[in-house]
């Protein structure tokens, strides 16, 4: 794997941010969660771009 710099990384995250964004309404994404929750226990991983 070569090497990913912090700017390829931002890239890439907020590359795959606007692919969803595009593909789920702001509802759509708010209320996924409610018909098939997690399981209590999973770990989440949290990327947040500035």
């Amino acid at each position: 794997m070569k090497n990913i710099t912090r700017r390829n990384f931002i890239k890439l995250t907020s590359a795959s941010a606007v692919a969803v964004a595009h593909s789920m309404s702001t509802f759509e994404f708010a209320h996924a969660a409610g018909p098939r929750p997690l399981p209590a226990g999973t770990p989440i991983l949290v990327i947040v771009t500035l």
